[in-house]
């Protein structure tokens, strides 16, 4: 999906312009870092991330596979997992014939020497690309002192909330189109399905993660919610959608009606019986009494 300029939308959380592929937030290890904490998943998460990531690379046939940031996820040194799908990933790129150009996130500590050993590239950012400059977003920008005309960048992980006509609520990753601080800003998904992030839709401005988007809040980027491998689909504003998911409920609450004290009577149905011959309790004065 052609958004401006070149820059196209994918049916992966990626997005391609020029001779790149682009694409934020992997971090990849992270299982790792949750089995630490006590989370055991049981498959191979990181892989599944980084075959999609050279996947889509495959099918576009890039030649440079740009990564705006948060490639691993331990804030630390790193874990034995992350440098081991670092590796994989870099080498997978070089097969395929893409040069791997890391813009360092704020997960990205310690991992430019392991990068850069296997032929990939590390900038601290912005890097331009087709005419954007590609940033992570963690860090705040003045787009228009440093030249350019949209910005690339992950940090928020987006994703948008819908619900259905019972109330059940569904999360889809999405990217976000729109304007901040005099640019044009596309905000990338993440690739990971454990990097939730933000429901944009959910969240009041002051709880977005990046900078460059707490400035001027986020109502007015426009919403393409992914569904990975298949299609990118258009839908609204995130002002809109806000209002939007704000009906739903209300709506939702209105056929639902209050709570009855007596829902778990079954229709038609009636107290079970004391099995004691005891004096029964009296009723509380004003206690409501169930009925047929």
């Amino acid at each position: 999906m052609l958004l401006e300029g070149g820059l196209r939308l994918l049916p992966h959380p990626a997005a391609a312009l020029d001779d790149a592929l682009l694409v934020a937030d992997l971090h990849l290890g992270m299982e790792e870092a949750l089995e630490l904490e006590g989370v055991h998943l049981p498959y191979d998460l990181s892989g599944e991330v980084r075959r999609a990531v050279l996947g889509a690379l495959g099918e576009l046939g890039a030649r440079r596979l740009v990564i705006a940031g948060d490639l691993k996820h331990e804030l630390g040194a790193g874990l034995r997992s992350e440098y081991e799908e670092v590796r994989a990933l870099v080498l997978g790129a070089r097969e395929l014939g893409a040069e791997v150009v890391l813009v360092r996130g704020n997960h990205d500590n310690f991992i430019a020497p392991a990068v850069e050993r296997l032929g990939g590239r590390v900038v601290e950012g912005p890097l331009e690309v087709g005419g954007c400059c590609v940033v992570h977003g963690h860090l705040d920008v003045d787009a228009r002192a440093l030249g350019c005309g949209c910005l690339v960048m992950g940090h928020e992980h987006p994703t948008v909330t819908l619900v259905d006509e019972v109330g059940l609520k569904h999360r889809f990753k999405a990217f976000l189109w729109g304007e901040a601080g005099g640019a044009r800003v596309l905000v990338l998904p993440s690739p990971n399905p454990l990097a939730q992030g933000t429901p944009v839709n959910e969240v009041g401005r002051e709880d977005l993660m990046s900078p460059i988007l707490r400035r001027t809040g986020v109502d007015g980027f426009e919403v393409y919610a992914l569904e990975p491998r298949e299609a990118v689909v258009r839908l609204a504003t995130v002002g809109a959608l806000r209002a939007l998911l704000a009906e739903g409920r209300r709506s939702v609450s209105r056929r639902r009606g209050p709570v009855s004290p007596c829902a778990r009577i079954p229709p038609g149905g009636s107290r079970p019986r004391r099995r004691t011959r005891s004096a029964p309790t009296p009723r509380r004065r004003g206690r409501r009494r169930c009925t047929p």
